[in-house]
């Protein structure tokens, strides 16, 4: 009797040991490495003309006359008129790269919850970027002369001096990064996730850079409005002026698609190719102006591995 009890006792060891060991093989808690790499956009406000000023108050470009530069830079040029506030109407779309490195963490409780257990993920950013900028140019022409030409239509002649600035504030950025995702389920060789985050980074070697060009031009035009240019001799002047670094935040909705690349081989089924894209809103400080508050959106493209 004896004897029995104790080949049961056994059996059931067994059996739990079995069961624990499924347990665990099925219950894993996964990390991944995310690397990416890709570009990030700002829909900032155009830059004013007394702003870039701030920016490069040494500027010998920005001090000369440009009462009659129009701005052109944006969703529609206009003259300037001397307004020092940024029109939020008048923004362009700017930016540059980024390279992001990143952990995430999957803590499941059973089998069935892994589609449903969000995925903690945290990293590192860098950048260099553009954040606001703007274009001004000015055109002066001055009729030069009149012909006949052999098929008898009068031809006009014109001097036309073209010149303008380009003025952008640039930085190098390095963030880090707090994600919670949710996938539809990391175990299948698609799956989609979406989910929130937010990062805090500092911007460094910052610089105003100002480009001026001017050319010399002979237009020539006839009766029927046909006009053709002859291009001239090209100037060009550049400066650089070193600006203060500052902060930034941000919060974003990043959303994705995941491909992993095998089902069953080593490394490959722990191997998935994935696109990004991330839209939020950055405070970005800028000593010299303000801080700024810009729509961003992100898009990159990399690798994730599973270990």
């Amino acid at each position: 009797m004896k004897s029995k009890i104790c080949a049961v006792m056994v059996l059931a060891l067994l059996i739990n040991i079995k069961a624990f060991g499924q347990e665990k093989y099925e219950k894993p808690t996964y990390l991944e490495t995310y690397l990416s790499w890709g570009s990030i956009a700002y829909i900032a406000p155009t830059l004013l003309l007394n702003d870039a000023k701030l920016l490069a108050p040494n500027s010998k470009i920005l001090q000369s006359d440009l009462s009659n530069f129009k701005r052109s830079f944006g969703f529609g040029g206009y003259q300037y008129q001397g307004n020092t506030n940024h029109n939020p109407i008048n923004a362009s779309a700017i930016g540059g790269l980024a390279f992001e490195a990143q952990l995430g963490t999957y803590n499941f409780g059973k089998p069935k919850e892994r589609k449903h257990s969000p995925q903690l993920r945290f990293g590192f950013g860098y950048g260099s970027t553009q954040s606001i900028g703007n274009y001004w140019s000015n055109e002066v022409s001055t009729p030069s002369d009149t012909f006949i030409s052999r098929s008898g239509k009068r031809i006009y002649t014109d001097s036309v001096f073209y010149e303008s600035v380009n003025v952008s504030y640039s930085s190098s950025q390095a963030r880090l990064m707090a994600d919670i995702l949710f996938h539809t389920n990391p175990d299948r060789r698609f799956s989609l996730y979406i989910g929130i985050g937010m990062n805090v980074g500092l911007t460094f070697n910052n610089q105003t850079q100002i480009y001026y060009t001017s050319q010399s031009n002979i237009k020539s035009s006839d009766d029927g409005n046909m006009s053709f240019y002859e291009a001239g001799e090209i100037s060009a002047k550049n400066e650089w002026n070193k600006n203060k670094g500052a902060w930034l935040l941000g919060v974003y909705v990043p959303a994705g698609l995941s491909y992993r690349l095998g089902k069953t081989t080593p490394v490959l089924n722990q191997t998935s190719l994935f696109m990004e894209v991330k839209t939020g809103l950055t405070a970005m400080a800028i000593p010299e102006l303000q801080t700024y508050l810009l729509p961003t959106i992100q898009s990159s493209f990399g690798a994730r591995l599973r270990f």
